[in-house]
């Protein structure tokens, strides 16, 4: 279940972050822990992390008969506790014990787990990424941006600082009672995408000095908003709030009108690797793909919505499913209904998230740089128009 604050969090001082880059002092890491002189401060001590143990065989049957428990008549129970028995006391279960050992020890997996994990859970499970593989949370009331084009600028322009920190590697790494984690999953965060494929999907991170947007949709079209202004300048609070006013108003008034593409991210995983594949085929000059790239190689995708969620199970409907067409659920999303209270994000699959205060970034005059692209191609008809 969704849980709100019970009171409003107090807003740092101006141009603050609570995470700090790496520069800042930091009490030492307990013993074991080497810096690597040669690795970016953020993953300064990933050689040091220690590797994932692997289980005793008997508590891996333990817990094997603890978690399908619930799911079992007493009959059915009674049976699978004599073949996990069976197996715990044969031969074989000995060899595959000893060649995961064997996998484990290998210099070359630095985790037994993560390639089978990542594959069996997430990348090469076929059901729709939502709502069998994401999540969602929804950040507290902002009481002094009323609009939802304030409010979503100015998570944009928070966002950017905290970009940098990660892109450059100078993020100070998270740690558990000082014993830093791993940080290697951070460079999904931003500038990534899944890409649906047969047997298993694949992601791919792009590079953000060459993709220096965001994409947002509204009423079912898609567009580019450039971070920065010509000269390299990353855009204020002020001037993202007048890109998205912009962008509300183009998108017009009244019941979306533009075919929901985002609507294909939703579906079995190979039948949108199929539908994917027939939108580039589509467009023999290449359009679809250049429109489909800008997608995927945004920063982040902002959803501005026309719901106004109320309670706690309507903004949860709207955070994680949403109406199923004004999405691209390969992406992570920050979702702005149209109402004022809420502001969230969704995550097509667990990546690293570390808490971000939301720094108050000077305002300067509007700069007006959005574009948006007209992509004709067979049903549905665009992918994204202006």
């Amino acid at each position: 279940m969704l849980r709100f604050a019970a009171k409003r969090i107090p807003r740092p001082p101006p141009a603050r972050m609570l995470r700090k880059s790496s520069s800042s002092s930091a009490p030492p890491p307990p013993p074991g822990y080497v810096a690597d002189p040669t690795a970016p401060p953020m993953l300064r001590y990933q050689a040091s992390l220690p590797p994932l143990p692997v289980p005793e065989l008997a508590d891996t049957c333990a817990k094997y008969l603890e978690s399908v428990e619930p799911l079992l008549t007493p009959a059915a129970l009674a049976r699978t506790q004599a073949a996990v028995a069976d197996f715990l006391a044969s031969p074989l279960a000995a060899e595959l014990q000893r060649r995961l050992l064997i996998r484990a020890a290998d210099p070359d997996t630095p985790n037994w787990l993560s390639e089978w994990w990542n594959s069996a859970a997430y990348m090469g499970y076929r059901d729709p990424v939502v709502v069998f593989v994401s999540y969602f949370f929804v950040h507290v009331d902002d009481r002094l941006r009323r609009t939802p084009a304030a409010r979503a600028a100015s998570l944009l322009a928070a966002l950017l600082p905290f970009r940098r920190l990660v892109e450059t590697g100078e993020l100070t790494p998270d740690a558990v009672r000082g014993a830093p984690l791993c940080m290697a999953s951070l460079k999904w965060l931003f500038h990534a995408a899944r890409h649906p494929q047969k047997p298993e999907d694949t992601a791919t991170k792009y590079d953000p000095a060459t993709h220096n947007h965001a994409v947002v949709l509204r009423k079912n079209r898609f567009f580019v908003l450039p971070l920065a202004g010509p000269d390299g300048t990353e855009l204020s609070a002020a001037q993202f709030e007048a890109q998205v006013a912009r962008i509300i108003d183009a998108a017009g008034e009244g019941v979306a009108t533009a075919p929901a593409v985002g609507a294909l991210t939703g579906d079995n995983r190979d039948l949108w690797a199929d539908n994917r594949e027939a939108l580039l085929r589509a467009s023999p000059s290449g359009k679809n793909a250049a429109a489909l790239e800008a997608i995927d190689s945004a920063m982040i995708v902002l959803v501005l919505d026309d719901s106004k969620p109320v309670t706690r199970e309507d903004i949860s409907w709207a955070t994680w499913v949403g109406n199923g067409r004004n999405r691209w659920y390969d992406k992570h999303q920050l979702y702005s209904p149209f109402c004022l209270k809420y502001i969230s994000c969704l995550f097509p699959a667990p990546s690293f998230w570390s808490i971000l205060h939301y720094a108050q970034i000077p305002a300067g005059p509007p700069f007006l740089v959005f574009r948006f692209w007209r992509v004709p191609h067979a049903a549905p008809r665009y992918v994204a128009q202006g």
